[in-house]
């Protein structure tokens, strides 16, 4: 017979299983568009070298590189953190991590103006720190990933607000490398108190307290 801890994690991973969904069809659907520009791939459509290397395609790049390793880091913090459906925090978590995957979709077509390209990265950070609220609140663990989060959306805005205000810059190579850096160092920089970094957080099993 079913327990309702078992139950409440068939659940969990029937959301989870959705989610994973969404990030295939966010990576796979906008793959053949948005790199070869045509919905048939063929030798043809392979774009030239000059234009491989083109600033909507680096920016391309970094955006893909962030949902890949969100995925990751996504996998790694719901086996040890899963969906509880019946808390509020928990209804919250999933349905953001639905609306974030949105977000990455937008990202990948906003490439070709680094000044929205970097705005909807701190809009991704500041999510991110509201989606470890959630779990925080929902498993009763709070770490310092929240604070981690905040703080790199504030140095992504810092980059924005210099380089597309005060600079008044359009298309920028140098806030793009630097944004790169900072999701590197996001996904892979260790919590202060787990040392534990993009296979999710070392800390101890909510249900054994429980």
């Amino acid at each position: 017979m079913t327990n309702k801890k078992d139950l409440d994690l068939n659940v969990s991973n029937h959301l989870i299983g959705l989610v994973d969904i969404l990030f295939a069809v966010a990576v796979g659907g906008s793959f053949p568009k948005l790199v070869f520009n045509y919905s048939d791939i063929s030798i043809s459509s392979l774009p030239s070298h000059e234009a491989f290397f083109a600033y909507p395609n680096m920016a391309l790049f970094i955006a893909y590189y962030m949902v890949i390793l969100s995925w990751i880091g996504y996998h790694s913090m719901i086996e040890k953190f899963p969906y509880r459906y019946k808390t509020l925090t928990g209804i919250a978590r999933f349905m953001e991590d639905v609306f974030i995957v949105f977000i990455y979709i937008i990202l990948m077509y906003s490439r070709k103006d680094s000044n929205i390209f970097i705005f909807w990265l701190i809009i991704i950070f500041i999510l991110y720190g509201l989606n470890d609220c959630f779990r925080a609140s929902e498993h009763n663990k709070f770490d310092n990933q929240v604070i981690k989060s905040y703080l790199f959306a504030t140095l992504l805005f810092s980059i924005w607000a210099f380089f597309f205000i005060f600079s008044k810059g359009s298309s920028y190579w140098f806030p793009l490398i630097l944004a790169f850096i900072i999701i590197t160092i996001y996904r892979f920089s260790p919590r202060v108190e787990d040392k534990y970094a993009l296979w999710g957080p070392k800390c101890h099993d909510s249900d054994s307290e429980e």
